[in-house]
């Protein structure tokens, strides 16, 4: 079939402008379908429908290699790529830089072809807006990375100070749906892990992880030589936070001490770790540390053994939420402060329990109302 015989009068009309019967003027978006009107008069209508379509011509078209070789043209991925570097090496084998990962790319993903000058507060606020399709908790994941890479693409001169395109965007509000851990589920899942003999390990790691209130990660690298002169000392992997916490810290609420978990992780298997496996399994070996995801399927396990069941509208509780406990717990017993000190927090509100020394000091936290 022939195709459609085109109008005369339309043959100098620029792309996307239409005009229905009763000659009103309207621009229909070539990518999203989307119409605008225009009125009634054509001159003012093509003007208008010929400056989109120059400025849709401009983003649609990939960059040149002599744009992407010069600094001030730099696209949005290859900048990245840049902004990934140190990041990288800092968290290497990390489950955070995972995270990180999977999070910017999906702004590479949706504005990686663009150059880095040419994005707007609109373009931020459509990133922000599709991320949602992925998961409630993303939009403001996703703008703090953008806010994160566009500042430093002003201190690297890729723009100019005052034109990161995030800042005068709103910040989503972030929708968590997981359940917070309670104490009578925190008791109920170590309940059932310590009838289990070859998962005393876990009863350890969640034993430690109430009273130290460290993350898995941190938790899961703990060697022996980290308990010495008196003090647990950790560095966090994710902020790099130095922590001396003392061994004869005690969390009333399971009448326990940093120092008596201690004691229970030295049984007859050899190892250098703190928590470490007791039985030989396909993919690790007894005395080996357990991975993260271990510590998350186990704890799933014990939930289901206890037939735990969220409320409604709320997601599963994770082994991650008894550091939430922890700090729920302390701010009870000793105030927001020792227990914004324990997590590693850096705040302005942190007085002589916790200093920002800049990562030069260990920060020693003291039992103390």
């Amino acid at each position: 079939m022939a195709a459609r015989r085109r109008d005369a009068r339309r043959r100098n009309w620029p792309e996307n402008l239409y005009q229905n019967t009763s000659g009103y003027y309207w621009f229909r978006h070539p990518v999203t379908g989307k119409t605008y009107g225009l009125g009634r008069d054509l001159k003012e209508a093509s003007l208008q429908v010929k400056s989109v379509n120059a400025e849709l011509a401009l983003r649609d078209v990939k960059p040149t290699l002599l744009a992407r070789i010069q600094t001030k043209n730099q696209t949005v991925k290859a900048w990245v790529d840049e902004y990934m570097a140190p990041i990288r090496e800092k968290y290497a084998g990390q489950r955070y830089l995972k995270n990180v990962e999977t999070e910017i790319g999906i702004i590479v993903a949706e504005i990686g072809e663009m150059f880095v000058a040419a994005v707007e507060p609109f373009d931020i606020v459509q990133l922000v807006k599709k991320s949602a399709e992925r998961g409630p908790s993303l939009p403001p994941k996703i703008r703090s990375h953008a806010m994160r890479i566009f500042r430093e693409a002003i201190n690297h001169g890729l723009l100019k100070p005052g034109q990161n395109p995030v800042d005068s965007t709103f910040a989503p509000k972030a929708k968590v749906t997981r359940e917070r851990l309670s104490l009578e589920t925190f008791l109920a899942v170590r309940a059932q892990a310590a009838a289990v003999p070859e998962l005393c390990w876990f009863v350890n790691a969640m034993n430690l992880a109430l009273i130290s209130g460290q993350r898995v990660g941190d938790i899961a690298g703990l060697q022996r030589s980290h308990v010495r002169e008196g003090f647990l000392w950790i560095e966090q992997q994710k902020t790099s936070a130095r922590l001396k916490i003392p061994l004869g810290l005690r969390m009333a609420a399971i009448d326990m001490s940093i120092e008596d978990v201690v004691r229970h992780c030295n049984d007859n298997v050899l190892s250098k770790h703190l928590i470490h496996l007791v039985k030989s399994y396909a993919s690790a070996r007894a005395g080996q540390p357990p991975s993260v995801n271990t510590f998350a399927h186990t704890f799933r396990k014990m939930l289901i053994r206890i037939e735990y069941a969220p409320e409604a509208g709320k997601t599963a509780t994770v082994f991650h939420e008894i550091r939430s406990l922890s700090a729920r717990l302390y701010t009870e017993v000793y105030g927001k402060e020792f227990a914004q000190a324990v997590m590693g927090h850096k705040t302005s509100r942190m007085t002589d329990l916790y200093r920002d020394s800049r990562g030069s000091e260990w920060v020693i936290i003291k039992a103390s109302a």
